[in-house]
């Protein structure tokens, strides 16, 4: 029988869920995500041992600390998705990649001749476990902020958090 539940966090940026899977973290999510499956309000709200590691991590990080992760992760997606979000969780914290950088990277390591920057964005958008697998630390190729299926501003506090210089685009 599956094991799911699932925990309310209050960041600075708003409401998240955490959710356990089989005693796995398997999302992470801000309430705003444009790609928010409201079915996990569904899910029983309970704290568990998994939870509070997962809890502890986001009060370490929203305090500027580079916290480890010592719990167990399992996303749900596609080879490809997952391929994505592993190499997302190498990037250190305090550093970046642009989508291009990134492709690149998928290549080298997976034996293929291109890859599109969209399909390595699309990947990266949806990311089920934000900020655990850190796809705010990816920039477009100018170095400025580009998609953030949470929003914009939430990517620029948690890179600021980080320390982490992007390009600020101007309008007009």
């Amino acid at each position: 029988m599956k094991h799911e539940i699932r925990w309310s966090y209050h960041s600075p940026l708003g409401e998240m869920t955490i959710v356990e899977n089989d005693r796995h973290l398997s999302q992470l999510r801000f309430k705003a995500d444009i790609h928010y499956p409201f079915d996990l309000d569904r899910l029983p709200l309970m704290q568990s041992p998994l939870i509070h590691q997962v809890c502890v991590y986001l009060d370490d990080y929203f305090q500027g600390i580079n916290p480890i992760v010592d719990f167990p992760i399992r996303f749900k997606g596609t080879d490809f998705q997952k391929n994505i979000w592993d190499m997302l969780m190498h990037i250190p914290y305090g550093q970046t990649m642009t989508y291009q950088d990134l492709a690149r990277a998928y290549c080298n390591v997976y034996g293929c001749n291109q890859m599109s920057a969209q399909a390595i964005g699309q990947a990266v958008g949806h990311n089920p476990i934000a900020i655990v697998i850190p796809c705010h630390r990816i920039l477009g190729k100018d170095g400025s902020l580009t998609g953030y299926a949470s929003g914009i501003d939430r990517k620029a506090y948690l890179l600021d958090l980080e320390g982490i210089s992007y390009k600020k685009k101007t309008h007009g």
